[in-house]
């Protein structure tokens, strides 16, 4: 059957009731269905279809001295990798930023096919002229794989997803390093001339 179609299970029946008039005529008197799906209308089948669908999100941290980094808005890049359109080309790309710490949520993505489909998300890194100094900015790649299952009986749909290549217990998670550039400034002191007395 279709994937995320769940088929009526109902049972319509027809009931007619025919009776002969006094001049051997044959004359319907009534007929009723009943047992459909639809309480008004019991000769109604009804089939419910539905997508499944899922919010592809990981986590953006920061480690070093982050009681000191400046305020910065950091951008993802999800860009579907399996399967290929026939192009040969990603499916599927989507950009979204979050400023600080937090949480990066895509937009929700549906199915309606079951197969398996795989994403990676990575950090833009921006041009040096506006990364912020000290920060070192990461080159995770985190891999997103959704795998869509049909239920044979009931041909819906399950979805259910796995995050590989960041940190953190779930490998969400694309961090970045601040640390303040230290810079010690030094001068060398040079007396010309001769026989000058020694000073502190």
């Amino acid at each position: 059957g279709t994937p995320g179609m769940k088929y009526s299970d109902a049972t319509v029946t027809y009931t007619v009731t025919v009776v002969r008039d006094g001049d051997g005529t044959l004359r319907i008197t009534e007929d009723i269905y009943t047992g459909g799906d639809d309480e008004e209308s019991t000769n109604v089948f009804e089939n419910e279809y539905k997508k499944v669908r899922y919010v592809p999100a990981i986590e953006k941290a920061l480690t070093g001295n982050t009681d000191k980094v400046p305020e910065e808005t950091y951008e993802f890049r999800l860009t579907q990798t399996e399967p290929e359109t026939a192009e040969g080309k990603a499916a599927y790309t989507e950009t979204k930023s979050v400023t600080g710490e937090g949480t990066v949520s895509f937009s929700e993505i549906n199915y309606t096919e079951s197969g398996v489909y795989v994403y990676e998300i990575v950090e833009v890194i921006p041009e040096d002229e506006f990364k912020t100094v000290g920060m070192t900015y990461s080159e995770q790649i985190i891999t997103v794989t959704v795998t869509v299952e049909q239920d044979e009986t009931t041909n819906e749909l399950d979805v259910s997803a796995a995050y590989d290549g960041g940190d953190g217990e779930n490998k969400d998670t694309i961090t970045n390093k601040y640390g303040e550039t230290i810079y010690q400034p030094g001068v060398e002191k040079i007396v010309n001339g001769t026989g000058a007395p020694e000073e502190t």
